[in-house]
C-alpha cells in the first residue's frame, strides 16, 4: 500500500505531458509486441483492443497471460538436445524409402516431409493395445525386464493401486541394473506428485522430473502449456506410445462405470524409437536441466514393411505442425477419412478441410464420446455439428464409458496415432507427440478398432440440430467461445 501511495504521489507531481507521453509509449510498445508475436489475426485484434481500451489493466493481463515465454525458454533449452538428434527438414524422400512406396503413399510422405524435420523410418512394428487391460501388463513387463534403461513420460500418472504395480516393476528394473527416468506433467499429476516423488526416491537409479510446476503468478501462462505426451521406452528397443494415461480408471472392467475410461495405445518396435528417445531426452532436459544420453537404439524390424515417423509439436515450435499435418492430409484423401477423438473442437481451418473432403465425395466419419469428462465440452463440440452434418460428414456419438481414444486413418493407407486431440489445446497450447504410419496393415488394425466403436455409436441426424431451439444454440456457442484460443 505504501508503494502504491508513493507511486500515486509521484505521478501527481509529474507534468501531464510527461505522463501522457509515457502512457502512449507504454501502449504503443505493447501493441507493437502483439503485432510482431501474435500470428492469429483474431487473437491479435482482441489483445490490441483490450490494450487500447484499458492500457494499464489490459496491458498487465497481456504481460501475464498473453506473452508466450515458454517458446523462448523451450528454444534455448531444446536446441541443445533435440536438434542434435534429428535431421534438418528434407524436401526429397530418401531413395530406400521411395523404393518401397506406392505412388499414393509417396504423395502422403512427400507432403508431410515439408512439415516436420524427422525422416521416415522403414521397418517398424505397431501393435494396438486396447484399454488398460491390454496396455498395462505389457508396460509393466517391459519395465520389469529392462536391463539398461527405462524412460517413462506421461501427462497423468495417478497415485493409486495401479501405481503400486508400476512401483514394483521399477524396483525390479533397478535391481536389473537399469537406469530409470520418470517424467510427469505437474498439472496432470496434481498434488499427488509430492507423495509419488517421495516413494520413487526409495528406488536406486530412478530419477523423477516434473514438467513446468506452477509456483507464482508468473507461472499462470504455463498452466495451459502442458506436456500431454505419453510414452514408455525400454532399453531403446520397445516402446508403448499413444494417448493413454496411467490410471486405474483405464482398467475398464474393474473401474466404476462413472470413472471408467476407454482408450487405446500402441506397442512399437523399430527404428522410429530413436526419434522417440530423442524427444524424451529433450523433454527431460527441458524439465530437469540435466543431460543424458539414451542407450543404443534398436535396428529396423527387417520383416515389417511399415514406414513410421515421429511428429512432435508444442508452443515451442514456430507453427502448429500437427494441425498443419492433419489439414494437409485431409486434403490428400480420395476415398475415406476415419477420426476418433475424445475432444472435437478444431478451428475454422481444420473444419473447412473436413467439409471440403466431404464435398469431394470422400466418406468422413468422426467418432466422439456421447459424454466427455469436461463440464460444458459436450455443448461446445455440438455447436459445430449442424454445419458438418449439412456437408454429409458422419458424426457418431460413442456411449459411456468415456472414450479417450485418438487416431486418424485416411484411405486405408495413412494412420496418425499419439497424444493429440482434435482441439485448439492440443494443436496450439500443449506439448504433443504423434506417429504417422504409412502401412496398409497398421491402417487396417486401427480402422478395425474405429469400426468397432462406430457399430455401437449413435449416428447423428442433421434435422436434430437444424431444429434445435434458440436457447440451446446460444448455450452451445457460448461454451464454444470459452474454449482455449490464443
Amino acid at each position: 500500500m505504501i508503494y502504491f501511495s508513493a507511486l500515486a504521489q509521484h505521478l501527481n507531481n509529474m507534468p501531464y505531458a510527461v505522463i501522457f507521453i509515457l502512457y502512449a509509449a507504454y501502449t504503443m510498445l505493447l501493441i507493437i509486441h502483439i503485432i510482431l508475436n501474435k500470428e492469429d489475426v483474431k487473437a491479435a485484434a482482441g489483445w490490441i483492443g483490450l490494450v487500447i481500451l484499458s492500457p494499464l489493466l489490459g496491458g498487465l493481463i497481456y504481460i501475464v497471460l498473453g506473452i508466450n515465454r515458454i517458446k523462448r525458454k523451450a528454444h534455448r533449452m531444446k536446441q541443445i538436445t533435440y536438434k542434435k538428434n534429428i535431421s534438418t527438414i528434407k524436401k526429397k524422400i530418401p531413395p530406400e524409402i521411395a523404393a518401397k512406396l506406392t505412388p499414393e503413399n509417396i504423395s502422403f510422405i512427400n507432403l508431410s516431409m515439408h512439415i516436420h524435420e524427422n525422416l521416415p523410418v522403414l521397418g517398424n512394428s505397431v501393435e494396438p493395445l486396447i484399454n488398460g487391460e491390454q496396455a498395462y501388463p505389457v508396460m509393466i513387463d517391459l519395465i520389469k525386464n529392462a536391463k539398461k534403461e527405462v524412460l517413462l513420460e506421461s501427462y497423468i500418472f495417478d497415485y493409486d493401486s495401479l501405481f503400486e504395480q508400476f512401483f514394483a516393476a521399477f524396483k525390479q528394473a533397478s535391481a536389473n541394473g537399469a537406469k530409470i527416468k520418470v517424467l510427469i506433467d505437474a498439472i496432470g499429476v496434481g498434488t499427488a506428485r509430492y507423495k509419488m516423488q517421495k516413494r520413487l526416491r526409495e528406488i536406486k537409479n530412478l530419477e523423477t522430473g516434473i514438467f513446468l510446476p506452477p509456483k507464482f503468478i508468473v507461472s499462470l501462462p504455463f498452466v495451459n502449456l502442458r506436456n500431454h505426451r505419453k510414452m514408455l521406452i525400454a532399453d531403446g528397443k520397445t516402446a508403448v506410445f499413444g494417448g493413454m494415461n496411467i490410471t486405474k480408471n483405464s482398467l475398464v472392467k474393474t473401474a466404476p462405470s462413472k470413472n471408467a475410461v476407454q482408450d487405446i495405445t500402441f506397442k512399437i518396435e523399430g527404428g522410429v524409437i530413436k526419434q522417440l528417445s530423442a524427444l524424451f531426452e529433450a523433454d527431460w532436459h527441458f524439465a530437469s536441466k540435466k543431460h543424458f544420453t539414451p542407450v543404443e537404439h534398436a535396428p529396423e524390424v527387417k520383416d515389417v514393411k511399415s514406414i513410421c515417423r515421429l511428429i512432435s509439436d508444442g508452443p515451442d515450435q514456430s507453427y502448429s505442425k500437427i494441425e498443419t499435418l492433419v489439414t494437409a492430409m485431409l486434403g490428400q484423401a480420395k476415398h475415406k477419412i476415419d477420426i476418433i477423438t475424445p475432444y472435437f473442437l478444431p478451428n475454422e481451418t481444420v473444419l473447412t478441410a473436413i467439409e471440403i473432403a466431404s464435398m469431394k465425395n470422400v466418406e468422413v466419419n468422426v467418432i466422439i464420446p456421447k459424454k466427455t469428462d469436461i463440464p460444458g465440452m459436450d455443448y461446445a463440440m455440438s455447436a459445430n455439428y449442424e454445419r458438418l452434418l449439412s456437408r454429409n460428414v458422419n458424426i457418431y456419438l460413442n456411449p459411456m464409458p468415456f472414450d479417450h481414444s485418438k487416431a486418424c486413418v485416411i484411405d486405408g493407407a495413412w494412420t496418425l496415432i499419439g497424444s493429440a486431440n482434435w482441439d485448439e489445446r492440443s494443436f496450439k497450447l500443449n506439448f504433443e507427440s504423434c506417429v504417422e504410419c504409412v502401412s496398409k496393415d497398421i491402417a487396417a488394425e486401427v480402422e478395425k478398432y474405429i469400426n468397432s466403436k462406430k457399430r455401437i455409436s449413435k449416428k447423428q441426424m442433421f434435422k436434430t440440430y437444424a431444429k434445435m431451439s434458440l436457447h440451446k444454440r446460444i448455450r452451445n456457442n457460448i461454451f464454444r467461445l470459452l474454449t482455449p484460443y490464443y
